[in-house]
């Protein structure tokens, strides 16, 4: 016959029951099999120690055990002494000495909590003896062990120490009446950990953004059951790639509360955080309430172009073993054990637009020179060829006709090589928050008629041609271009754009190309225009001129006859 428990229950109360079973029939011992189920990935090696033996009476759920003494796989006087040294135990054993027997019926009497807190205890005051193990292999296709043992009594069952050796599992113990063939599933509590941005009042796992956007963050967990333990550590840490710069602005709230959680906070890596709970073994009453952190962190001049993404992972560092003594204050040390749970990674993708200026008869031949500017509602920052330029009275650039910037100022000797005597500032980093302004951004095409628009995010713009390369004819239409990010898999995102009266091409690596002509020559008025209206103004003077010629000589021949 079957039993499912997990606990010690109350037929260790065997004081009140030993006189009545005196004298009535006691059963011979024999074999038992249990059956242990675990309830992670980790690869667990079950130990089972006997903490109480005693005689069997009774079959079936009757069954019980009386004369109770110390088991063979526990130090009696150590776990006394362990016992009355803990502090949420020992107001329970304020006698000297204690048996066997007494120590379990003031087992009986407890809750939940305080059986874990007991088998904790026991798994520190053990013998070396072994009454039976079984192996569960790592991952999830076999979940099941078994072993028997061959005397009944009370149990500590335990994971071996040092065996959990998966980092997203946990160390159990818990105690078990073995008077039958017994099933149990091992709960290890392991926390859990997720991750989102949060856009528009909407969780997802990855979005788009310009440069100098500033990108939500969501972290959220819950307060795991620490009934075992006497310190806890529960620690984020936070890596950010470096297009992203975290804005220290982190907030943590248990249960949606921030005031009262205090937290240590230092860098972490190259690029990121680390972020404790202080004291967090002070919040155990508060198992199963929820956790956030919330932060930001602002898209920077590095930030990773088309489909490569700019990513944010975190990870959850927990105390996994409440059989050993930790070293750590806030944070483990070397050597404390430690859990960690899976890395969740959020994505931020960022794209540019390049343009090819080119002549347009012969596309291979590339024309510099042509001055662009870009404007689109949302764009913060826009950095073109590396850098973006505005123009500024207190400036400190200036700009050559072969579209660089220098901070050397022309001279009557240099001014040839110069667009004017303008000044231009450098732009960096602006928040929304800070910038409600559209931003213009002017860049003019290289030797190789390239020009970069770097940092753009999904929307529409607006590229203006401001002057045509030397000889040519400016463009007459304004570039409008739309910019789409489009969400596959878990793991990407592709681009797409669309131009009016162009063509825009998406590249391999997510950037988008837009070839633009330029025509030599001068451009003949459109028709209906003000050009018409000088032509047929210009042609009826000719006319009354020719008119008026005519009839002077007229006059002039006739006044000679």
């Amino acid at each position: 016959m079957k039993k499912k428990t997990g606990k010690l229950i109350v037929s260790l109360i065997v004081c009140l029951t030993m006189v009545m079973m005196m004298g009535l029939a006691v059963f011979a011992a024999e074999d038992y099999e249990i059956k242990l189920t675990k309830n992670d990935s980790a690869a667990h090696t079950f130990e089972a120690y006997q903490i109480f033996k005693g005689d069997l009476y009774g079959t079936g759920s009757e069954a019980a055990l009386i004369n109770i003494e110390w088991g063979e796989g526990v130090n009696g006087d150590g776990l006394v002494t362990a016992l009355k040294q803990n502090t949420e135990l020992q107001a329970d054993f304020p006698k000297a000495t204690y048996t066997a027997s007494e120590v379990a019926e003031i087992f009986a009497g407890y809750n939940d909590r305080k059986i874990k807190i007991a088998a904790d205890v026991i798994a520190s005051k053990l013998t070396s003896t072994i009454s039976g193990s079984c192996t569960i292999a790592e991952g999830t296709a076999t979940k099941t062990g078994s072993f028997t043992l061959d005397k009944a009594g009370y149990y500590l069952i335990k994971d071996k120490d040092g065996s959990v050796a998966d980092a997203n599992g946990a160390y159990t113990d818990f105690i078990l009446q073995v008077v039958d063939d017994v099933e149990v599933t091992a709960k290890a509590d392991v926390p859990t950990l997720d991750k989102k941005i949060v856009e528009n009042s909407e969780e997802v796992s990855k979005n788009n953004a310009s440069i100098g956007d500033k990108v939500e963050y969501k972290i959220t967990s819950v307060v795991p059951n620490m009934d075992g333990y006497e310190k806890y550590f529960f620690v984020i840490n936070d890596t950010l790639s470096t297009g992203l710069t975290y804005n220290n602005d982190a907030v943590v709230k248990i249960d949606g509360v921030a005031g009262n959680v205090e937290v240590e906070q230092e860098a972490y890596g190259t690029n990121g955080f680390s972020i404790a709970i202080k004291n967090f073994i002070g919040y155990a009453e508060s198992k199963g309430k929820t956790i956030t952190i919330t932060y930001s962190a602002t898209v920077n001049k590095n930030a990773a172009i088309g489909e490569t993404p700019n990513t944010n992972t975190a990870q959850l560092i927990y105390s996994n073993n409440p059989n050993v003594t930790y070293n750590g204050d806030n944070k483990p040390t070397s050597g404390d054990p430690v859990g960690k749970t899976p890395e969740i990674t959020t994505k931020t993708y960022v794209t540019e637009v390049k343009i090819l200026k080119v002549d347009g008869k012969d596309a291979t031949k590339k024309l510099k020179g042509a001055k662009f500017q870009i404007e689109g509602e949302g764009v913060n920052v826009v950095f073109v060829n590396g850098s973006a330029f505005n123009q500024s009275a207190t400036g400190n650039y200036y700009l050559l006709k072969d579209g660089s910037f220098t901070e050397t100022a022309p001279t009557a000797a240099t001014m040839e090589k110069y667009e004017s005597d303008a000044k231009y500032e450098e732009i960096t980093i602006v928040n929304k928050e800070t910038n409600s302004e559209k931003i213009n951004c002017i860049g003019v095409t290289d030797a190789a008629g390239n020009l970069s628009f770097t940092g753009l995010k999904a929307g529409e713009y607006t590229i203006k041609e401001l002057e045509a390369p030397e000889g040519y004819n400016k463009l007459r239409k304004d570039i409008k271009i739309r910019i789409l990010a489009n969400y596959g898999s878990e793991d990407s995102c592709t681009w797409s754009a669309s131009v009016i009266d162009g063509d825009a091409s998406v590249q391999a690596d997510g950037t988008i190309l837009i070839q633009i002509g330029n025509n030599q020559g001068i451009h003949m008025p459109e028709t209906g225009g003000i050009g018409t209206m000088l032509f047929y103004l210009v042609g009826a003077g000719l006319i009354v001129l020719a008119v008026t010629l005519i009839i002077t000589k007229r006059r002039v021949r006739n006044q000679e006859f």
